[in-house]
């Protein structure tokens, strides 16, 4: 019986790479297995491009999916990120983003600064706090401006096995501005018509990510999105029902996505790459 013996020449980096694919693949299978609602998968390639030991830039790529009927593109995105690290704790970023839609000739555009404060936790984990300023573009018809309230947890180093860090965040969002909602009375009649300024998003987000190589890292997430009225004052929700007839305006967007990110780093620089979606 003959048996087959793999090449003693095969790159273990090489090996490396198969070897997370395949795990990763197996784990997005099962996710999209386990869920039917609306779901998403956003595909993410990134160039970070190191400028001294402390900035970098890095340019990244987004295409979006929707699975519930098919795979259908819903929109893509492209990003020009600067990051700086101020001390060994504390770093701020800024990025302008370029959004469009297959369906529409539109481009939104988005710039944000942000500021991250880590802690070591008992020498084991690493915790992440921070907050983001975000302007959109004025044909964002659900926010202007937003205020992203942001925490991460993860263990300071890699794990041995396939050099591999785990972790999971939580994201709220504040939104202020966007096209006026009308409001109703218990009665179906008119009140006010204003934008529903108000925490209305969170996500949750669980990230694997894998350094194949000194330059090459391979990213999977689930991200899980809901919205709500959190904390808002009166006539300022979403969802809004009209008594009398019914309609909802300005409907919640619930939806998981299953994302997919390949990053190339020139130089083997700083291990910056943040997972593209967290921009959206």
């Amino acid at each position: 019986m003959k048996v087959l013996i793999l090449p003693s020449t095969i790159n273990p980096q090489f090996a490396r790479c198969i070897l997370v694919f395949g795990i990763l693949t197996v784990v997005a299978h099962q996710l999209l297995q386990a869920q039917n609602n609306d779901l998403r998968m956003w595909n993410n390639l990134g160039l970070n491009v190191p400028l001294t030991d402390k900035a970098d830039l890095r340019f990244s790529y987004l295409r979006s999916y929707k699975l519930e009927e098919g795979i259908k593109n819903n929109f893509n995105s492209f990003s020009v990120r600067f990051a700086y690290d101020v001390t060994k704790d504390w770093d701020v970023r800024t990025a302008f983003v370029w959004r469009s839609s297959p369906n529409s000739e539109e481009v939104r555009r988005r710039l944000f600064l942000q500021g991250t404060h880590r802690t070591r936790l008992a020498d084991v984990f690493s915790w992440r706090n921070g907050a983001r300023l975000e302007w959109n573009s004025s044909n964002e018809n659900n926010y202007r401006y937003r205020v992203h309230l942001f925490t991460r947890i993860g263990p300071r180093k890699r794990l041995k096995f396939l050099k591999l860090s785990p972790s999971v965040s939580y994201t709220l969002f504040y939104n202020i501005g966007g096209n006026p909602i009308q409001y109703y009375d218990e009665e179906g009649d008119r009140t006010v018509k204003q934008a529903p300024n108000g925490f209305h998003r969170g996500r949750v987000n669980f990230r694997l990510n894998s350094r194949v190589t000194r330059h090459l890292r391979l990213t999977v997430n689930y991200m899980i999105q809901r919205e709500f009225n959190f904390l808002v004052g009166e006539y300022r929700e979403i969802n809004v029902v009209n008594p009398r007839n019914g309609k909802v305006r300005r409907r919640f967007r619930n939806y998981e996505v299953i994302g997919f990110s390949v990053s190339y780093i020139l130089g083997g620089g700083p291990d910056r790459n943040q997972p593209f979606f967290e921009m959206l």
